[in-house]
């Protein structure tokens, strides 16, 4: 590993500000609300067929006259993958001077640098017409430092052409848990068929 980690820079590189302004990118997806026993409370609702019958109050059923359950709410862990554009396009000069590839790496570094204080997984799809990698969504800045580098690694002016609707066909397909998908791409205006496989991620 390098002697300077790719987080470590990133956060020297960062002011407070910036990093409290992007924390909120990940904000409000971290609490799932359930019905049973849990951490905190949230509310009380009517029983629908399926509930589980043991999640019923009955000291509020028989106030409000008909069945009624709690619902909690508890912390979870956000899986989050990176879906990134690896096409040659993306050594192109970006308006700030940064080759394209630059800013898409630098981004993927908040993001990783955000989600590992927050404790939760990232995984990595990359590709373009020819090469397609996938990282697992995982933990732990060891982690999160190798994803980092392979995508590094697959980004560059020599690489083969963009084509982003491979790389959102194995988002898609290959990863199994409901996910927060954020594409990396310099493509303003995505092909229809990237458009239907956008919608399909949501």
């Amino acid at each position: 590993m390098v002697s300077l980690s790719r987080l470590a820079h990133l956060r020297a590189r960062l002011e407070l500000p910036v990093i409290k302004r992007a924390s909120g990118l990940l904000d409000g997806r971290h609490r799932s609300i359930f019905t049973g026993h849990g951490q905190d409370f949230d509310d009380m609702v009517e029983y629908r067929p399926g509930d589980d019958i043991g999640d019923i109050d009955w000291k509020a059923s028989a106030r409000a006259g008909h069945p009624i359950i709690k619902r909690f709410q508890r912390e979870t862990n956000l899986n989050l993958i990176l879906a990134a554009d690896t096409g040659h396009s993306m050594g192109a000069l970006a308006p700030s001077g940064e080759t394209k590839a630059e800013v898409a790496i630098f981004v993927a570094e908040i993001i990783a640098f955000l989600a590992r204080n927050r404790g939760d997984l990232v995984g990595l799809v990359a590709g373009d017409a020819e090469r397609i990698r996938q990282v697992p969504a995982r933990q732990g800045t060891e982690h999160l430092e190798t994803m980092l580098r392979h995508l590094a690694q697959d980004m560059g002016v020599e690489g083969p052409r963009s084509e982003l609707s491979r790389v959102l066909r194995r988002a898609l397909t290959g990863v199994s848990r409901r996910s927060l998908v954020v594409v990396l791409t310099d493509e303003a205006r995505p092909e229809l068929e990237c458009e239907l496989d956008l919608k399909r991620l949501r």
